[in-house]
């Protein structure tokens, strides 16, 4: 019951980032928000991280009694919306900017496109970043460009395509 109540503290924290918070349903989709971004920085970090981490899996999938929980299934089935972005983040194949820092000087966030199964080995690939203002206005738009992915062994996952974006 007491980390039921820890929970419900976190992310209530941050809910006002996302949404307001005046409304039940309103509090609860800001909840998700916090949840669902919160869960896929740790997992995309944790995918660009080889050979420190060589593998992550997430806890905490269901509820087993109603409450504000990390889980992303409530008590009564229902996905919630960091489902999804679980889905997401684990594609053996996806581009993901890393936030390391944000500064005075602006926002250091390099790109790394993992490609676990092999599918662009050979192949010519594209990347496109995009970053969006609070009224979704496009702010910086660049794009990268690859043949391959040039691999160190087997286990080679990532590739850093910048410095910073």
């Amino acid at each position: 019951r007491i980390t039921a109540y820890r929970d419900m503290y976190y992310l209530s924290n941050h809910v006002e980032e996302f949404c307001s918070s005046d409304t039940m349903a309103s509090w609860i989709l800001g909840t998700q928000m916090v949840q669902a971004t919160g869960v896929r920085h740790t997992l995309e970090r944790n995918r660009t991280r080889w050979p420190e981490s060589t593998g992550i899996c997430y806890y905490k999938f269901t509820d087993v009694y109603p409450a504000c929980s990390w889980s992303t299934v409530d008590y009564y089935g229902v996905p919630k919306l960091s489902y999804d972005v679980l889905a997401d983040s684990y594609e053996p194949l996806a581009a993901y900017a890393i936030f390391d820092s944000t500064t005075a000087d602006g926002l250091c966030a390099p790109v790394y496109l993992v490609d676990e199964a092999g599918a662009l080995d050979n192949k010519a690939w594209t990347v496109r970043m995009i970053a969006y203002d609070e009224q979704l206005n496009v702010i910086k738009c660049c794009e990268t460009n690859g043949n391959g992915i040039s691999r160190e062994g087997e286990n080679y996952l990532w590739w850093r395509l910048s410095n910073a974006y």
